[in-house]
Parts: structure tokens; C-alpha cells; sequence
């Protein structure tokens, strides 16, 4: 550090310099404590008059901060500020230019030991010190780089701690100008590693993802450069990958945070004082990545680590309650996929010892207190202890009572206590936890700043407590939760996630209609319909965006759109109700994008933009026939009728939600048997108990909304057209087909909507809205088709040939003459036509304004999105929903899907979401699609497409009239009921497995 020189102490003065030497080149503890011991003895012996007694001072402060940092002594530490104060106060009092350096090392160890007690003080004096130490450098100074850095790094720590806005700009700014400084040095990898650190401190204080890209992209170099305590670079690049994943839910992100943290740990040599903090963020982030893939063997790790690391850190560590705390929240999880007695009651211990640790003043209290809190309420109701109930309700008020009333976990806090509360009021019939329970809620329901699916699960709680008396509140509660669900599945979410976490609230937008209708409020049968536009089909209604209003935003407005999308992605970030990955501030997010949201809508023609569709939007889609949205509740069950008259709601209180429910199974597993069953009695049975279901919708649905519309009979001149949007169980049901069909053919009011009215399903009117734009702007040109024909399929067996798919083809070129036919060849032997794969399909789409396939298809019963038709090609490059999701195609006028269950989406949670090829096709640019709602029968399917393209064809010399589908369906398959091409004796009636399945979609 300095002159070596100096007199009378030359011998031991010649000895301390070998050691401290040796000591800062091989980092070994024994040789740092023999050098410890030698400077004490220079010291003693030269005296505080000697020329250099400063240096010696530096020297012995160094050595002791050296082995802090080895062994991890708190007092190695106190004793290296204590000694390096009096260095650089000697230093700078004698004049010496080494000042800069002696303060810059003084303000490092301040630094050091501020990390360690999170003494505020001890960062104000550190920062105080190293602006000295930076400001007293010229610029050529060698150690300016390092000075900068650790400056930087302090006033990082300084916003940590005590929230100092400025000091974080000033972190960014001082360690961005030490990177420009030391290029090629190899001082930069330490100071890339504390720029990284601090962009993640600024992403998670203002919310910018861009910050926490350049984080990660700084402490990955970092990492990799780095030839000096790797392993620090590398937990600090593992917390930021896993603050990105909890953004933006890329595995590939957690992967690699596993992967860095689990190299931090390789790094760090046995006995590094800092190895349990290594081992604790590696327990996390499996703990995080079990969260995600469910591998049993990463929770496992993660306890195994987390004990680890808990037996190596001293007992007075800071970091010994982050340690428990994580250990607690590890074993809580366990248990709650093991249900292990074990893990619950161990987890409550560690958490117990964290909030120990943890006194009033300490941030990290309230979450744990709350945590501990959620563990003995669970407890409690695993043993019915009333004590331990009563325990965990005082934490979880102590929890809410420390908490700030900014922190972004207080909501969930808030929800923790209304839960304990709850139990507490049903186990012991007080009204007054009842109370206090709904109005926790109500806070965190109400919370602009709390993760919106913490927002709407606290609403929907409220509202289950107060719709009994309190109908209004429950209705505004529930109505404020489906406004917020597209902000749960935002973009930067896979398709998949997306459909996780919109089945979390499956049924909200049937409660929230069935309470404001039961409202006092004034025009409650438009509000429930803006409430069910919003509450349904919330995939769609995002792509419907991105071809419409953000679409249109992005081309005028380019900046904004991008930060309206990444603010809205940003909000739906679920903060840990925890103490180790740390998010943006949500409630500055939340005030960013309002003020976004009013820029975009002071713009021409964005004044409705984010918003449910006005009525006028509504009330102009009426004009071609009513809209009826059916909705089933257990609040209750009604029809919401748009006409051109306006927006009217009638009450079907036979419609209930169990019975539908159970009618609806009932339905799909008879369904089932009619089709399969092996004994013909059993199949006309089945039958049967089809047509019992098709007359109890009627009953206590069907035939109530369309009297109401005035729909009493057989239409004596054109017929009427209605648009369905069931939702829900209803879905799964052929609503259009409703009826007694049994009743006299030439009834005037025969009791069936097929004898009454043309029917068509649509997920919500805004994509019916969408199909008609598609309609008027598609060009009325001679109309070319394609044709796909698939009457074999690679890797299915013989007993699922489609025997009848040529006849199918046969008739159905007939009428479209001017077709492309992509046709499966035969096995055995070569085909001379092109073959149907999925890339040959979308090759041919664009330039078709008809496509029919004949072919199979598979709905998937968990990820709607990987439903599929199955081409040739299907094992490799299936042509799924998810596929067609970014098709846009500018001539499709009509889709004909003779395919199995092309109208369904059988995935439990996602009803409402309408995620099939119908509305694939649909969203792809085809007004108009033909579908089915179960496998159609191989015979029937000719029929059925040979009468409805002769229906849409007046005269053999005319083109089909493609803007007249659904009357054709209608036609077409009334024909196949009534059993027109059938032998007198024969009652297809009776069997409505044949005909009932077939649907129209859109325009």
C-alpha cells in the first residue's frame, strides 16, 4: 500500500510487508492473522509520529477487512472501520496524495459492514466518504474506476435501504461512467457485476423491463469475465434472471437462473462466509422452478440447501431470518402438495424463528408474520385447534397493522387476515370476524396498486359474503373484478400460462352478471352485457386487439402503444408475499398507465379504447337479429337480449347452475355411449336421454327467450335469425337444437328453435362485430375453394378411415367447380394429388374463399390451443389452433370444418373462452365457419354437405352464394332431421346424435 521504508523498525517492519504480501495474494486466514499481528507491532513500535504511520494504519485496516470477507467475523469488520478511519484521517491530515485512496478503502469497509446490519448510518457515511475519495481523483487516477464502483455499489445499497431516489440515480449514473473508464481493465467485470445490480434496483423501484434486460446483460458478462469472486457476479446474475421469469414467465430465464445460482455455489470455496447466502438464493430459485414444472426432486434440493444453509451462517447473521424465512416457505409448499404433518409443523418453527429475528421496525416482518400466519391457520384447521386459530388471526392483524400502506404485499396481507377471519366467524358464529373479514377484502379489492388477480380473487371473496344482504356492493365488487380479468393473462405470458390463469376465475363474469342484475342499479341489463362482453373470451378479445384498436395504436402511435403494453404487462406482476425477489412498485405503474391510458383516449378516434363496447356498438350488431347471452350462475341464470329496441334481461330461475351442470354430463356421456356402445338398446337409450336434454333446455331456457322475442311459431314468410352466445356448461350443449322435437311435424308451434328460427353461435358480439368487418370488406369475387380430403390418416388405425370422405369430395365439388383438392393418397398406392400438410394448407388459404375439410380432428381435453384438424403431417407440424392464431387471410369467406368437435373447447375452466378451430378460423379472417360440436358420422357428413352447398347454389349455373351459410346449415340439417332422404317407417328424430351437432359460426 505503501513506502516500505522506516526506521528504527526495519525487521518488523521487512516482515509485516512479506506477510501482508503473501496474505492478499493466497487469502489464507492463518497467514492474514500473522499479518495482522505484525502490523500491530510495527505500530507499536514506530508510534503514531512516524512519516508513514498512516500506510501502516491502511495496511492493518486491509488486513482486517481481507479476512472479514474469508471468515465472515463481525469483528474483523468493526475492527477494519475503526483502524481504516484512523488511516484516512492521518492521510489526508498529513497531505499525502494517497488520501483519495485511504478514504475510498474506508468507505468500502463502511459499505461492507452497512450490507451487513443494514445500518443506514453506516451507508450515509460510506457514501459521504467514497464521493470524497471519487471527487479527490483526477481522472487518470487508476483506482477512479474502482472508486466509482464501489460509490455506486453504496448508493445502490443506500436505496435498498432507505428508498433514496436520488441515490439511485446516481448509482446508475456513477457505475455507468466507471464501465466507459475501464474498458479493458480488470477491475471491469466487479464494476459490470455493480451496474447490474443496480439497473435491477432501478427495475424494481420504476418498473422498466428494459432495465432489467441491461441488469441481466451486465452481470452475464460480468459472470463470465470474471476472474475474482465469481460467485458474488453469479447469485447477483441468478436473482435478476429470476426477477425476469417472475415478469415474464420464461422458463428459459429460470433455467438459467438455477444454472448461475447453482455455479455461485460451486464457486464459493468451503468456508466462505458468504456460501450460505449462495445456498439459500439456489434454494429459491428451485423452489421457483418446482413452482413451474412440478419436479419433486428441486423442492427436495431446495429444503436440503436451505437446512444447509442455516447450519453454517452464525447465529447472530443478518441474513439468518432471509434463511428461515425461505426454509419456512419451502416446507409450506411441500406440505401443501404432500400434505405431509411433518413439513407444515416445521415450517411454522422456521417461520416462527424468522419473525423472531425480525423486530418492529424490520420491512421483512409483516410478510412473515402474515406467512406464519396462513401456516397455523392451516394447522388450525388440520387439528381444529380454536388456540391456534386464534393465533393465526393475531398474526395476520399484527402483519397488517406493521405493514406500509404502499408496500405492493399488503393486499395479499389484507387477504390473509379476511381468510383467518373468515374461519373464525364460521367456526364460532360472530359477525363481527365477519365484518372485519369483508372489509379486508374490500381494501385489498380495492387496491389500484394490488396484482389484479389478487384484486379480483379479494372481490370475488367479498362478494360470496355480502351477496346474501348487501346485493349492491357484491354486484359493484364483482363488476370492478371482470373489468380487471384481461390484465391477468397479458401478452408476455405462453398461450398456456395465459389459459392457467384465466381458469383461476372460471365462472366470474356468470356471478358478476347474476348480482348486478339482481341490483337496484338503473340500465342493469346493459351493464351485465358490458360485463359479459368483458368476462369472456379474453384471449380472442386480445387478439381482436391486435387487429383492431391496439393494432391501429401501434400504427399511428408506436412508442405509446409499447409502453401501454409493457405497463399493463408490468401490473399483473404477483410480488411474493416474501423477502427475496423483489418487483416494480406497482402502484407507480398503476398511475403511469392511467396516465397512458388518458393520453391514448385524448387521441381522434382511441376515445374507447381499453373499453367495454358502448351501446350504440352494441345495439348496431342487432340489426341483422337479436343477440341472446346466456349466463349460469349460482346467483341465478338469465338471458341477455339485444335487440334493435335496446338491451333487455329475462330471468330463467329453471336454468340452475347444479342442474345445468349435471344435464350438461349427462349430455357428453351419453353422447358418448350413442355413438359406441356395442348394444343397440343401450344406444337408443342413450338417445334418448340426448332428446331428454335437448327438452329441459328448452324448458328452462330455449323456449323462454324466444317467445320473449316474439319467436311463438313456424315463420310464415323469411325465416329469423338469432345469435346465440351460450358460455359456460351451455357451450358444451346444442343450444340452436333445443326443442320437442317429437311434437307433430306440421305443428304451427312446434316447440323446437329449428322450427322457429335460424340459429348461429358467437363468442361475444365484438366478435361478431369483427366477423361482419371481415364480411363487407372481403372482395365479392367469383369464389375459389379448397378442398382437403383426408380419407386416410398416417398413425391412425383402419377402424378410423373415414370411408365416406370421397363421396363427401364428390359432392362437394359438384358445386364448387373452380377448387384446388389436396387429397391423403391411399397406402397402397401412389397418389397423383397434391398432399393435405399443414404447411400446404396455409400455402393455399390466402388465395381461397372457401375451405372445406373433410377430415378428422381432436380437441385437447387440457390445452385447448393444441387442438388440431389431423392432416398428414399431423405428428409433426400439426395444424392447431395455436397455429392459426397469427394467420390473417383477406379472401376467406367460408369455412366448412367436417371434422369432429371443431366447435368445442372441453377444457375444464375455459368454457367461456370459446378456444376452438371454429374460432380459429374465424379470428384467421373467415366470416363465416361451419363446425361441429362432437364427431359427426362419416355417412351423414355427405348429406349434410351435399344439401347445404345445394341450398347455397339456386341454380346449377349460379356460384354458391357464400353470404348465406347458416340458412343452408339450417336447411341442411333440419333435411337430415326430419329424415327426408329416409324410408318411410324410419325416425331420425330419434336419433339426434346425427344431426344436432352441426353449427354455424359468425356473420
Amino acid at each position: 500500500m505503501t513506502d516500505r521504508g522506516g526506521d528504527p523498525a526495519a525487521a518488523a517492519l521487512g516482515a509485516a510487508w512479506s506477510l501482508f504480501d503473501e496474505a492478499r495474494e493466497t487469502l489464507d486466514v492463518d497467514t492474514l492473522t500473522r499479518s495482522i499481528n505484525a502490523w500491530h507491532r510495527v505500530l507499536a513500535l514506530v508510534g503514531p509520529g512516524h512519516p508513514n504511520h498512516h500506510a501502516f494504519l491502511s495496511n492493518l485496516g486491509t488486513a482486517y477487512a481481507l479476512r472479514y470477507v474469508e471468515t465472515g467475523a463481525a469483528t474483523d469488520l468493526d475492527e477494519a472501520v475503526t483502524v481504516l478511519d484512523a488511516g484516512a484521517r492521518a492521510t489526508e491530515a498529513a497531505g499525502n496524495p494517497a488520501w483519495p485512496t485511504a478514504l475510498m478503502n474506508y468507505g468500502l469497509t463502511l459499505s461492507l459492514r452497512a450490507g451487513r446490519s443494514g445500518s443506514v448510518a453506516d451507508v450515509d457515511a460510506s457514501v459521504e466518504a467514497l464521493r470524497r475519495a471519487v471527487g479527490g481523483m483526477p481522472t487518470d487516477h487508476p483506482s477512479l474506476p474502482m472508486a466509482m464502483s464501489n460509490l455506486g455499489d453504496t448508493l445502490r445499497l443506500g436505496v435498498e435501504s432507505t428508498g433514496n431516489q436520488v441515490y439511485l440515480d446516481e448509482a446508475v449514473a456513477v457505475l455507468t461512467r466507471a464501465v466507459d473508464l475501464a474498458p479493458a481493465s480488470a477491475l471491469r467485470p466487479t464494476i459490470l457485476a455493480n451496474l447490474g445490480k443496480a439497473l435491477h434496483v432501478q427495475y424494481e423501484t420504476r418498473g422498466r423491463t428494459s432495465d432489467l434486460d441491461a441488469a441481466v446483460d451486465a452481470l452475464r458478462e460480468a459472470a463470465r469475465t470474471t476472474t475474482q469472486n465469481p460467485a458474488d457476479a453469479l447469485t447477483s446474475l441468478a436473482d435478476g434472471l429470476r426477477a425476469r421469469y417472475e415478469r415474464g414467465r420464461s422458463l428459459a430465464d429460470l433455467e438459467e437462473s438455477v444454472q448461475a445460482a447453482r455455479a455461485a455455489v460451486r464457486a464459493a470455496r468451503d468456508g466462505h462466509p458468504n456460501l450460505a447466502i449462495y445456498m439459500t438464493n439456489l434454494g429459491v430459485a428451485l423452489q421457483v422452478r418446482f413452482q413451474r414444472v412440478r419436479d419433486a426432486g428441486d423442492l427436495d434440493e431446495a429444503i436440503l440447501l436451505l437446512r444447509t444453509a442455516g447450519q453454517r451462517l452464525p447465529e447472530d447473521h443478518p441474513n439468518r431470518g432471509i434463511q428461515l424465512a425461505a426454509l419456512g416457505n419451502a416446507l409450506h409448499v411441500r406440505f401443501e402438495h404432500s400434505a405431509a404433518d411433518t413439513d407444515l409443523r416445521e415450517a411454522i418453527e422456521a417461520m416462527r424463528a424468522a419473525v423472531g429475528l425480525a423486530d418492529g421496525n424490520d420491512t421483512r416482518r409483516p410478510a412473515r408474520l402474515s406467512n406464519l400466519g396462513l401456516m397455523l391457520l392451516e394447522r388450525a384447521n388440520r387439528i381444529g385447534s380454536d388456540a391456534i386459530l386464534d393465533d393465526a388471526v393475531e398474526f395476520s392483524a399484527e402483519a397488517v397493522r406493521l405493514i406500509a400502506p404502499t408496500a405492493d404485499s399488503r393486499p395479499q396481507t389484507l387477504v390473509n387476515l379476511a381468510n383467518a377471519l373468515q374461519v373464525r366467524s364460521l367456526r364460532r358464529d360472530d359477525p363481527a370476524d365477519l365484518r372485519a373479514a369483508v372489509a379486508a377484502l374490500k381494501e385489498a379489492a380495492n387496491d389500484r396498486g394490488a396484482a389484479p388477480s389478487t384484486r379480483i380473487g379479494a372481490a370475488r371473496a367479498a362478494a360470496d359474503l355480502l351477496a346474501a344482504d348487501q346485493v349492491d356492493d357484491a354486484a359493484n365488487l364483482l363488476e370492478s373484478a371482470v373489468l380487471a380479468l384481461p390484465e391477468v393473462a397479458p401478452l408476455r405470458l405462453s398461450r398456456g400460462e395465459q389459459q392457467t390463469m384465466i381458469t383461476r376465475f372460471a365462472g366470474l363474469a356468470g356471478d358478476a352478471v347474476a348480482l348486478v342484475l339482481a341490483s337496484s342499479r338503473d340500465g342493469r341489463a346493459l351493464s351485465a352485457l358490458r360485463v359479459l362482453e368483458t368476462g369472456r373470451a379474453l384471449l380472442l378479445s386480445q387478439a381482436l386487439d391486435s387487429r383492431s384498436d391496439l393494432g391501429d395504436l401501434r400504427i399511428r402511435h408506436r412508442e405509446l402503444a409499447d409502453r401501454y403494453v409493457e405497463l399493463r404487462d408490468l401490473l399483473d406482476y404477483q410480488q411474493p408475499l416474501g423477502e427475496v425477489v423483489a418487483g416494480p412498485d406497482r402502484r407507480q405503474v398503476a398511475n403511469e398507465l392511467t396516465k397512458v391510458l388518458a393520453t391514448i383516449r385524448s387521441l381522434d378516434e382511441f376515445s374507447d379504447f381499453g373499453l367495454p363496447p358502448n351501446p350504440t356498438e352494441l345495439l348496431a350488431e342487432a340489426v341483422q337479429g337479436p343477440v341472446v347471452a346466456l349466463s349460469v350462475s349460482r346467483h341465478g341464470s338469465a338471458a341477455l337480449l339485444l335487440t334493435t329496441g335496446g338491451v333487455n334481461h329475462l330471468d330463467l330461475p329453471l336454468l340452475d347452475a347444479q342442474e345445468a351442470g349435471r344435464r350438461t354430463l349427462s349430455f357428453r356421456s351419453e353422447l358418448e355411449i350413442a355413438r359406441t356402445d356395442q348394444d343397440p338398446a343401450r344406444r337408443r337409450q342413450a338417445q334418448r336421454e340426448l332428446n331428454g336434454v335437448l327438452e329441459w333446455l328448452w324448458d328452462a331456457a330455449v323456449g323462454p327467450v324466444l317467445d320473449a322475442l316474439g319467436y311463438t311459431g313456424r315463420p310464415a314468410g323469411a325465416w329469423p335469425r338469432v345469435w346465440w352466445a351460450p358460455g359456460g356448461m351451455l357451450s358444451l350443449l346444442p343450444v340452436h337444437a333445443a326443442g320437442y322435437h317429437s311434437d307433430p311435424a306440421d305443428h304451427p308451434e312446434r316447440r323446437t328453435a329449428l322450427d322457429r328460427v335460424v340459429s348461429s353461435y358467437t363468442p361475444t358480439i365484438r366478435a361478431l362485430r369483427y366477423a361482419r368487418e371481415k364480411l363487407a370488406a372481403t372482395p365479392n369475387d367469383p369464389p375459389r375453394a379448397l378442398v382437403v380430403a383426408m380419407p386416410t390418416t398416417p398413425g391412425l388405425s383402419e377402424q378410423r378411415k373415414l370411408r365416406h370422405v370421397d363421396d363427401e369430395v364428390r359432392a362437394v365439388r359438384r358445386h364448387l367447380t373452380d377448387h384446388v383438392l389436396l387429397r391423403e393418397p391411399d397406402p397402397d398406392r401412389a397418389g397423383d394429388l397434391p398432399t393435405p400438410t399443414r404447411a400446404s394448407v396455409l400455402a393455399h388459404l390466402p388465395h381461397c374463399a372457401i375451405a372445406h375439410f373433410a377430415c378428422h380432428g381432436a380437441t385437447d381435453p387440457v390445452d385447448p390451443s393444441q387442438s388440431m384438424l389431423i392432416l398428414h403431417d399431423h405428428d409433426t407440424d400439426p395444424l392447431t389452433v395455436a397455429e392459426l392464431g397469427p394467420v390473417r387471410l383477406d379472401r376467406a369467406r367460408l369455412a366448412y370444418l367436417s371434422a369432429c368437435d371443431t366447435a368445442l373447447t372441453l377444457a375444464p375452466g375455459l368454457h367461456d373462452e370459446a378456444i376452438h378451430l371454429a374460432t380459429a378460423f374465424q379470428l384467421a379472417g373467415f366470416p363465416h365457419v361451419v363446425g361441429t360440436l362432437w364427431e359427426a358420422d362419416d355417412r351423414t357428413s355427405v348429406t349434410v354437405a351435399e344439401s347445404f352447398y345445394s341450398a347455397l347454389q339456386a341454380t346449377d349455373s349460379e356460384a354458391p352464394d357464400v353470404g348465406r351459410p347458416a340458412e343452408a346449415l339450417h336447411y341442411a340439417v333440419r333435411a337430415l332431421r326430419d329424415g327426408d332422404d329416409m324410408p318411410t317407417g324410419l325416425n331420425r328424430i330419434a336419433v339426434p346424435s346425427l344431426w344436432a351437432g352441426y353449427v354455424h359460426a359468425g356473420a
